[in-house]
């Protein structure tokens, strides 16, 4: 029934070298509670290279009841306008109540150029989410994470984009389904990625590191900052922040 359909909640599956980022399966069990709450299903879009497929499975894992599988040779580099308007296509179809994706690097540039093509509300950072009928509920920390606010949008759909571990990913016993669909061309594209270069694979990713160690002012002085870096290296598997 169409009622259903506006239950749905759409997820954006990040991917990053051919495998998925942790933030996206943190937004399919964000999705999964949303969905479950109004009585809807997870379908989570999965874009990449010829291959990438291959990730469905572990999207069904985590509470995607359908993972709908783009592959495209154009998707080796950050095609984002082709990315925006294949996710809001998918949306426009579903009636989508809802589109979920990670509030990482590819998340803010695509969540609002995903919002502008659905003419949707937006909110970005967020940590906590709850829906009535007509409206969802949000929150996200503002003024430098001082405050926590809390906004209400209306309209179907909105676009969430989730904070990195702010929801613990989590199985689930959901038995998914996998479809294939085409990406969805670049109709007016002004911008083209032609290179996208990876930094130090030194050390794991701040947002997806299990061990983060953070210095601050009380080191004194830049060359103090050597200190946390060397910490860093001698637990092995941690990541270096600053405040």
């Amino acid at each position: 029934s169409e009622g259903a359909l506006m239950a749905n909640v759409l997820v954006f599956a990040e991917t990053r070298g051919g495998e998925l980022r942790k933030v996206a399966l943190e937004a399919v069990t964000a999705a999964r509670a949303l969905a479950d709450s109004i009585g809807g299903e997870v379908h989570a879009l999965l874009a990449g290279v010829p291959g990438i497929g291959a990730r469905a499975e572990q999207l069904c894992r985590f509470g995607a009841d359908v993972v709908y599988v783009v592959e495209s040779a154009d998707f080796a580099q950050f095609a984002r306008e082709s990315l925006a308007a294949t996710v809001a296509d998918r949306a426009r179809a579903g009636a989508d109540r809802a589109v979920v994706l990670g509030f990482s690097a590819q998340g803010r540039d695509l969540g609002p150029r995903i919002a502008v093509r659905l003419d949707a509300p937006i909110a970005s950072d967020v940590t906590e989410i709850a829906v009535t009928d007509d409206t969802v509920t949000v929150k996200h920390p503002g003024y430098a994470n001082k405050v926590i606010l809390t906004l209400t949008l209306t309209g179907s759909p909105v676009v969430l984009s989730v904070r990195p571990s702010a929801f613990t990913a989590a199985e689930s016993t959901k038995a998914g389904r996998v479809e294939s669909m085409p990406p969805s061309p670049a109709v007016g594209a002004t911008v083209r990625v032609v290179e996208v270069k990876e930094g130090s694979k030194g050390r794991p990713d701040l947002g997806e590191a299990a061990i983060v160690v953070s210095g601050g002012r009380g080191l004194k002085t830049a060359e103090n900052f050597k200190l946390v870096e060397d910490l860093a290296d001698a637990f092995g598997n941690a990541a270096v922040g600053a405040t």
